[in-house]
């Protein structure tokens, strides 16, 4: 039976990463924007039906994998393998006032391509765009300087294709590669699939509780839909508060502040829908996993990181920022709980109920399940009109308190 990466879409497990149409040897598949989700789209005429996007998918084998699964095992799985454990911040407080958390990622970066003689890494692909009207894409760096405006998080899903296609066209380069769970565990399967040398690529990975919809982008767009076009979104600025941030918006000519809870708020509503059966929150592929420091121990007003050492490549190069950063040791169950990662148990049920038909064990689960859907629904249907949107929220809150 002939394969494509249709049958992910059809299925519901696009992650929606691009990778797909990085590895497709005839340019067969297109990256193409449908509803608010970056969506694979092939074209029939080019299609050698090689099986190669299905092979390498991550949406597909997050879901075999998780599917695989017993109860009992979900909580290890979800956590990974691991050499270390810490809290870090840079001391470079320039950077840290630009970072999502505390700046670890952009200092490792910088410091591995400033020192390639020592490292060997050549280039690093990271993210740049605050601009989501269209599909963000990786972007390379091969000096320090350029790493610079990659500092925050985005929560929208970015395309993975032009890391694959230069991982492959430059095979003995030594490579960093940012992403989420989805996009670090799809390169992984671009790895192993093509045999290439794991030692080459250093795989930083994010904390990912959920990505968002492009829909998220016209929704703030419509606030100040007379007042100015959208040019920039900041998820979490700290400029004016501080850790963990406000939601700025930028338009042509103001800029606008607001409070941090109208991220979360809305983040429900425009969840990509993929994200309700992921259970990786900890990027378990990664040779580094980081994410902000909810502990409660040696926080920092403008933000610090939990940082998760998985492996000797990953180790050796959070070394290198050690003496222009603070660190401190936690445990692996401080992550564990302050990420509140054990909630995936909720992902995992509803995973095996989409995907193996496994009846839910309470009433209440399935509720969620399908509240969570109607949500969605409701984000997909309703993104242009803010009051629908407010009206939603509301009632959100009455259903939560309820419950």
């Amino acid at each position: 039976m002939s394969k494509s990466i249709q049958q992910v879409v059809n299925s519901g497990q696009c992650c929606s990463c691009g990778i797909c149409t990085g590895v497709c040897p005839k340019s067969a598949i297109s990256l193409e924007n449908e509803k608010g989700i970056p969506t694979p789209r092939i074209h029939e005429e080019n299609c050698i039906q090689c099986g190669l996007c299905v092979d390498v998918c991550p949406g597909k084998s997050g879901i075999d994998e998780a599917v695989s699964l017993k109860p009992n095992e979900v909580k290890t799985y979800c956590i990974g393998d691991y050499k270390a454990t810490e809290i870090c911040h840079t001391t470079d407080e320039v950077l840290l006032k630009k970072a999502t958390s505390g700046g670890v990622i952009s200092s490792i970066i910088s410091t591995l391509l400033r020192e390639k003689s020592v490292y060997g890494y050549v280039a690093a692909f990271v993210v740049k765009s605050n601009n989501f009207e269209t599909t963000v894409k990786t972007e390379i760096c091969k000096e320090p300087e350029q790493v610079t405006g990659s500092e925050k998080s985005r929560y929208i899903s970015v395309s993975q294709e032009d890391v694959v296609r230069y991982i492959l066209a430059h095979r003995e380069e030594k490579i960093i590669v940012t992403g989420t769970s989805c996009a670090i565990q799809g390169i992984s399967n671009v790895i192993r699939k093509f045999h290439l040398k794991r030692e080459n690529y250093l795989l930083i990975g994010l904390f990912c509780d959920k990505l968002m919809t492009y829909h998220v982008w016209d929704y703030f767009n419509s606030i100040h839909n007379n007042e100015g076009i959208l040019t920039e979104l900041y998820f979490r600025d700290k400029e004016k508060n501080g850790w963990p941030g406000d939601l700025k918006l930028v338009q042509k000519n103001t800029t606008e502040v607001l409070p941090k809870k109208m991220r979360s708020q809305v983040k429900d509503f425009f969840c990509h829908p993929r994200c309700i059966y992921c259970i990786d929150k900890l990027n378990r592929y990664a040779d580094i996993s980081v994410g902000d420091n909810y502990t409660g121990e040696n926080t920092y007003p403008m933000g610090s990181s939990c940082v998760i050492i998985r492996s000797d490549c990953g180790m050796k190069a959070y070394q290198s920022i050690k003496d222009t950063c603070v660190t401190y040791n936690t445990s692996i169950k401080k992550i564990v709980d302050s990420q509140e990662v054990l909630k995936r148990l909720e992902n995992y049920r509803f995973t095996r109920f989409k995907f193996s038909k496994e009846k839910f064990q309470s009433v209440k689960l399935g509720l969620k399940f399908y509240y969570k859907l109607i949500k969605i629904t409701f984000g997909n249907e309703f993104y242009g009109r803010q009051n629908v949107i407010k009206f939603f929220i509301k009632l959100d809150e009455i259903i939560k308190n309820a419950f």
